[in-house]
């Protein structure tokens, strides 16, 4: 569990963007922290019954600045075999 005041010098924004067959891109497009700031990426089905692990538990989320060039993109395929998600560099 991170420190009290991990999360109070730190903010993060993340876009979804959303593809035709239920393919999903989940984007961490700004981020600033002073601490590391750990998570797991994932997703899950609305009824809980599937769960895709992208990245974690111990992932440590970058300081990514606005404009593109370093935003961290995790596609998600759930059509794909159990736990399909990668992450990929964004697009140029």
């Amino acid at each position: 569990m991170p420190a009290a005041d991990t999360f109070a010098a730190a903010g993060f924004h993340f876009a979804l963007v959303l593809y035709e067959g239920g393919e999903f891109d989940g984007i961490l497009t700004s981020g600033r922290k002073s601490s590391a700031v750990r998570a797991t990426v994932g997703a899950l089905s609305a009824d809980g019954k599937l769960a895709v692990l992208a990245a974690g538990p111990d992932f440590d989320f970058p300081g990514v600045d606005y404009g593109g060039d370093e935003d961290v993109t995790f596609r998600f395929r759930p059509k794909g075999p159990p736990g399909d998600a990668a992450r990929r560099p964004s697009p140029q």
